[in-house]
């Protein structure tokens, strides 16, 4: 459709990814979470730092599985936590 075409080339993506907002943020950080996971632990160690988070403290490779645990979740399930 042209309206899509004009908005991609004016705002670099169209207006159907304002949709469901939550669900493409939530496809993004996982997909990107993932990758670097994968790419980053080739080169510098995830276990190094940790960061702490509701009183219990995570090595940065436990946040990254966690955020995309719940993340993984949500996209699979989110069509069912609407009811």
């Amino acid at each position: 459709m042209k309206r899509w075409e004009k908005q991609r080339k004016r705002y670099g993506f169209d207006e159907r990814e304002t949709y469901e907002v939550y669900t493409v943020y939530a496809e993004w950080l996982y997909s990107h979470l993932m990758m670097y996971r994968r790419k980053a632990s080739e080169v510098i160690d995830l276990t190094y730092h940790s960061i702490e988070f509701e009183g219990r403290t995570y090595t940065e490779i436990e946040a990254i599985d966690r955020v995309l645990k719940w993340t993984g979740y949500f996209l699979r399930h989110h069509n069912d936590l609407d009811r």
